[in-house]
């Protein structure tokens, strides 16, 4: 499914190239790769939008969120087996902003994250979520 035709195009790059709504979509469901460039730097996405097809853009961004969504949740095990494997630890990272005007500082965000590791289970605390337009969020 994800050969290459004598240009370098793969088929989901070709039907989406060409406007074929109903070929993107089964070679979607045959999990094409969205998320590839192609000898010209293009995506799948990016050829999408380049034809005008709001359609044809939404079932390539539902694809490729899926297919994003899909191996960030296979690293996971890998992950918790690699945390499981690690020493337990605690430690504590504290950052600020400064600024040499008068009193800017004081209005400067700062923080400090406590990292608690304990066999698979990891805890993090933190207060500050936001900062936008001069308010607390």
């Amino acid at each position: 499914i994800e050969m290459l035709d004598p240009r370098g195009r793969t088929p989901l790059e070709l039907a989406v190239s060409l406007g074929n709504l109903e070929s993107a979509r089964v070679l979607l469901r045959h999990n094409a790769s969205v998320g590839q460039e192609n000898a010209n730097g293009w995506t799948v996405l990016q050829e999408a939008v380049s034809t005008g097809d709001p359609e044809m853009v939404q079932l390539i961004l539902q694809y490729r969120d899926y297919q994003r969504a899909t191996r960030r949740l296979a690293g996971i095990p890998e992950l918790l087996n690699k945390l499981r494997r690690a020493p337990d630890f605690y430690v504590e990272m504290k950052w600020e902003f400064t600024s040499w005007v008068p009193l800017v500082s004081k209005i400067c965000p700062s923080d400090v994250y406590r990292v608690w590791k304990r066999g698979e289970n990891l805890r993090v605390d933190t207060t500050l979520l936001g900062f936008e337009h001069m308010t607390w969020q």
